[in-house]
C-alpha cells in the first residue's frame, strides 16, 4: 500500500486547495473587472507597443502607455482588467495594430490607486472560459486519477 502522499484522498485533498484557490482568484478578478467598469478616464499616449515571446511561451502584447492624473504623471502596461494569458501570435498583433506607438488614447485609471490603468474595460477571453476549463480539468482528474494510482501501485 503506498504513502498517503500518492494515495487518491491525497490528490482529492489537493484538488479541493486547487479549487479554492482557483476561486479566490476569479472572485478577485470579477471583482476587479466589475469596479474598473466605472473607473474614471484622461487621455493618455502610448509610449512602446510591441510583440514579446518571452521564455519559450506563446507571443504575447507588450503595450506601455502614459497618463496624468490630478497632475501626476503614471505609465502603466495592462490592457484590460482581470486575468491575462499568453495569447499567441494573432491575438499580439491585432493589440499592437490598435495600440501603435505614439497614439492618443483613453485610460481608465482606479481612483483608489491611479497607478494601475487599463485602456479597455472588456474582460480577456481566458476570464470568460477559465472556471469551464476547471470544471473540466477537475471531471478528467477524478476520473483518471483512480485509474492512475492502481496502474503505478499506490493507495
Amino acid at each position: 500500500m503506498g504513502s498517503f502522499f500518492t494515495s487518491f484522498p491525497f490528490f482529492l485533498i489537493a484538488l479541493a486547495a486547487f479549487d479554492i484557490f482557483t476561486v479566490v482568484l476569479l472572485r478577485y478578478n470579477h471583482n476587479l473587472i466589475q469596479a474598473s467598469l466605472n473607473w474614471p478616464s484622461v487621455p493618455g499616449r502610448i509610449t512602446e507597443s510591441r510583440i514579446s515571446k518571452p521564455r519559450q511561451k506563446a507571443e504575447r502584447p507588450w503595450v506601455f502607455y502614459k497618463y496624468e492624473v490630478n497632475g501626476k504623471s503614471y505609465s502603466y502596461s495592462g490592457i484590460n482588467p482581470g486575468l491575462t494569458e499568453d495569447t499567441g501570435l494573432e491575438y499580439a498583433q491585432q493589440i499592437v495594430s490598435r495600440y501603435p506607438k505614439e497614439k492618443d488614447v483613453t485610460v481608465y485609471y482606479n481612483p483608489k490607486n491611479p497607478g494601475q490603468a487599463y485602456l479597455e474595460k472588456t474582460a480577456p477571453k481566458i476570464q470568460k472560459n477559465f472556471l469551464f476549463y476547471v470544471a473540466i480539468f477537475n471531471l478528467v482528474f477524478v476520473i483518471v486519477m483512480p485509474f492512475l494510482l492502481r496502474l503505478f501501485g499506490a493507495g
